[in-house]
């Protein structure tokens, strides 16, 4: 049997397409690097990525987040 190996953030990244997660609010910091990493090595693949969304601050994120779930469906993805 083949092994593979993912990191974490690949891990998470796999786990957000499935949910079918529209877009990623992210803060830049030290576990920044990994997940853009990711999503650029699954972009680069072609897979289906959600749409990143970089955020100054982590209170705009959290707020982003949270108007976008409340949103009604036509107005995400």
């Amino acid at each position: 049997m083949a092994s593979i190996t993912l990191s974490a953030a690949e891990l998470l990244l796999h786990r957000l397409q499935a949910l079918d997660v529209a877009y990623i609010f992210i803060n830049s910091g030290t576990d920044y690097p990994p997940v853009i990493e990711a999503w650029a090595k699954a972009r680069a693949t072609g897979q289906k990525v959600p749409e990143l969304v970089i955020c100054p601050h982590e209170n705009a994120a959290i707020g982003m987040a949270m108007a976008i779930t409340s949103a009604p469906a036509r107005c995400r993805r």
